[in-house]
C-alpha cells in the first residue's frame, strides 16, 4: 500500500465547490460548452490547482493545465485529469470527479514531499461532451487531430472565438509523456449491480455518427390515398427498425442508436416530405463497426431518396496492460473489490491513446445513472477511487 492517504473531506469539499458552478435549483448542472459558466469554472479550477501546489496555464482552446514539476523542468511527465464541461441538465460527478481526483493526488504528493521520477501534469479539458465542434474537442486539439483544414469546421469554431491558429497552437508536444490516467464515474450499472468498488477499464469503445437524409413527397394528408404516397417518415421508420434489429445480431456488446430525428414540414395535415436522423454506432471491435457502417450505407443508398454522411469517427482504443496491472495491484493492496470493464462511453482517452499509453479507473454510478441530475457516486466510493489513482501514480512515478 502506498505511503500517503487521500483526505476524503477535501475530495467532497472541492467536488461540491466545482460542481456548484452552473448548477440550478433542481441540482442539475448546465455547464455546457461555450456558456458563461465554463469561464467561471475555468477560473475556479485555476485557483484550485494553485492551492494544490501546481503552476497553471490555459491553452488556446480553453484547456486548463496544472503542472507539478517535482522532477525538474526536463523530466518526463504523466498526465492525469478529466473534463470540466457538462451536458445540459447533467450531474455533478461526470468529469468533475476526475478533475478533483487528479488535483487531490497532487495535493498529497506535495504534502508528503514525495520524490518522483516524473512530473505530474493535470489537465481539465474543454468540450469533452458532445457539442457543435464534436465531443472530446479539447483533447483532440491537444493531440493535433482537429479538422483544421475543413472550412465548415473553422466557421463553427469561430462562433466560439477560436481561430485556425488557436486550434493548431493548442497541440501538445507529447514526446516526454509517459501516459495518461483518468478517474471517471462508470455511467453504467455494472459496478453498482456487482458490488465492485473499482472498474479497471480495458478499452474505450469506438464511435461513429452519421446523418441520414431521406426525401419523399409532401402532399395533402387528407386527399392523398395511401397507395399514392411517398412518405419520408415511413421510409425512415423502416430504417430505424432495421438498425435496431441488425445491431443485436452483431453481439460483441455493440450498440446503435437513432437519437435525433427531424421531420419536415412536421405538421399533422401534411405527409412528411423529408426526414433527417442521426445514427450512432459504438463498439470495441473496429472491423465490426466498419462492417455495420457498410451495411447501413448500402441500406440507405437502396432507400429511395436516401443519402448518408459521416459526422464523427473515433476508433476504439485499448488501455495499457501495464497500467491495468498496476491499478489491479493497488486494488489488492487497498482490499477493494474490482472488475475488468470496458467503457461504453467515449472519453478524452480516445484522443490521448493516439500518442501515449492510457489507463482509466471507474467508480460506481448509483443505479447506473449519468447525464442527469440524479447521477450519484457515494463519497466513500469516490474517495476509494481517488486513493487507487494516487497509489497507481506512486507506483508509476516513483
Amino acid at each position: 500500500m502506498a505511503i500517503g492517504r487521500i483526505n476524503s473531506n477535501d475530495v467532497k469539499r472541492n467536488l461540491l465547490r466545482l460542481a456548484s458552478i452552473g448548477q440550478d435549483s433542481s441540482g442539475a448542472v448546465n455547464r455546457v460548452f461555450g456558456c458563461i459558466f465554463m469561464d467561471q469554472e475555468k477560473n475556479e479550477i485555476i485557483q484550485y490547482f494553485q492551492e494544490c501546489g501546481m503552476t497553471t496555464s490555459v491553452d488556446t482552446v480553453g484547456n486548463v493545465h496544472g503542472m507539478y514539476s517535482v522532477a525538474g523542468e526536463m523530466a518526463d511527465e504523466i498526465i492525469i485529469g478529466s473534463h470540466y464541461d457538462s451536458v445540459k441538465g447533467g450531474g455533478m460527478f461526470d468529469g468533475t470527479a476526475g478533475i478533483v481526483a487528479a488535483a487531490e493526488c497532487v495535493r498529497e504528493f506535495a504534502s508528503c514531499r514525495k520524490q518522483c521520477l516524473y512530473n505530474i501534469h493535470v489537465i481539465a479539458t474543454n468540450g469533452e461532451e458532445g457539442n457543435e465542434l464534436g465531443g472530446t474537442f479539447g483533447s483532440r486539439a491537444l493531440m493535433g487531430i482537429l479538422p483544421t483544414e475543413n472550412n465548415d469546421f473553422l466557421k463553427k469554431a469561430m462562433k466560439y472565438g477560436y481561430t485556425a491558429l488557436d486550434l493548431k497552437n493548442a497541440q501538445m508536444n507529447t514526446r516526454n509523456c509517459q501516459g495518461y490516467l483518468e478517474l471517471h464515474i462508470e455511467q453504467g450499472n455494472i459496478l453498482d449491480n456487482g458490488g465492485e468498488k473499482i472498474g479497471i477499464v480495458s478499452g474505450i469503445v469506438g464511435l461513429v455518427r452519421y446523418i441520414v437524409h431521406i426525401s419523399g413527397c409532401s402532399n395533402h394528408a387528407g386527399t392523398t390515398m395511401m397507395n399514392q404516397r411517398d412518405d419520408a417518415l415511413v421510409k425512415a421508420a423502416s430504417l430505424i427498425t432495421w438498425v435496431n434489429k441488425r445491431i443485436k445480431e452483431y453481439g460483441q456488446k455493440m450498440v446503435a442508436t437513432v437519437g435525433e430525428i427531424h421531420v419536415y414540414p412536421n405538421v399533422p395535415t401534411v405527409i412528411p416530405g423529408e426526414v433527417s436522423l442521426i445514427v450512432e454506432v459504438r463498439g470495441l471491435n473496429g472491423p465490426s463497426i466498419y462492417r455495420f457502417v457498410q451495411e447501413l450505407t448500402e441500406k440507405v443508398n437502396n432507400t429511395a431518396g436516401g443519402s448518408i454522411t459521416c459526422l464523427v469517427k473515433k476508433k476504439p482504443v485499448t488501455c495499457s496492460s501495464r497500467f491495468m496491472e498496476i491499478i489491479k495491484q493497488a486494488c489488492l493492496a487497498e482490499e477493494l473489490k474490482y472488475t475488468i470493464i470496458q467503457s461504453g462511453a467515449t472519453h478524452d482517452g480516445n484522443s490521448m491513446a493516439l500518442q501515449m499509453p492510457i489507463g482509466m479507473i471507474f467508480v460506481p454510478s448509483k443505479n447506473g445513472l449519468s447525464h442527469c441530475k440524479e447521477e450519484w457516486t457515494s463519497w466513500e466510493d469516490l474517495a476509494d477511487g481517488v486513493q487507487i489513482l494516487y497509489d497507481t501514480l506512486v507506483e508509476l512515478a516513483t
